[in-house]
């Protein structure tokens, strides 16, 4: 599974899909999503590949990383690198158990007290900025809001690291976002689902 992630402040860097009527093909495609969604989420573990654009301040960086996770329960690791117009480039590394996301980075050094390298992250009551947010992204959490769709638009067939996906655009449903998800305020969400019924990429943008 993979992962495109735009994390912003007051600014968006990405543009959204727009959506238009959900005539019974749309009834339909949210069905498919939803599906999927469950499905995937109920698959044991995921490798999964990510990159995050963030905007922040002024300041555009990015974030490529991969990792493993089993679902349930939820654990996972993750290899980050980041890197930020005007600033070095920084490496991090992410245990996640559970809500709770565990960052070490040579990014971090005289920010930490003395001696500790590890800092916690409750990405489900994070605020959505920042590279520690996008970190946070997990397989679990974006089946999730796929899984509150309340509205998707098929947009064609396509390749994704040759495997024959459909890709739909999504409008997430706030009101059926679990109370223990995390409930960022997505601008759209893009999804690309295999043969199987299971998601292949995913792409956010709050």
């Amino acid at each position: 599974m993979r992962a495109g992630v735009c994390v912003a402040g007051s600014a968006l860097v990405l543009t959204p899909v727009t959506l238009t009527g959900c005539g019974s093909g749309g009834a339909r495609s949210v069905d498919v999503v939803t599906q999927a969604a469950r499905k995937t989420s109920q698959q044991s573990s995921e490798h999964m590949t990510i990159y995050a654009t963030i905007q922040t301040g002024g300041r555009r960086s990015t974030v490529r990383g991969s990792g493993d996770f089993r679902n349930h329960p939820l654990v996972g690791r993750m290899r980050l690198d980041a890197g930020a117009v005007g600033a070095g480039d920084i490496t991090m590394d992410e245990i996640v158990s559970g809500r709770v996301a565990y960052l070490s980075s040579d990014g971090f050094f005289g920010e930490l007290p003395p001696g500790t390298q590890w800092m916690a992250v409750d990405y489900a009551t994070s605020s959505g900025a920042g590279t520690a947010a996008a970190a946070g992204q997990t397989p679990l959490e974006g089946l999730a809001q796929l899984r509150a769709a309340g509205a998707a638009k098929k947009i064609g067939d396509e390749d994704v690291d040759g495997v024959q996906t459909t890709h739909y655009s999504v409008t997430i449903d706030p009101s059926r976002i679990p109370a223990k998800a995390a409930r960022r305020a997505y601008r759209s969400v893009d999804v690309w689902i295999d043969g199987r019924g299971l998601v292949r990429q995913e792409m956010l943008a709050y």
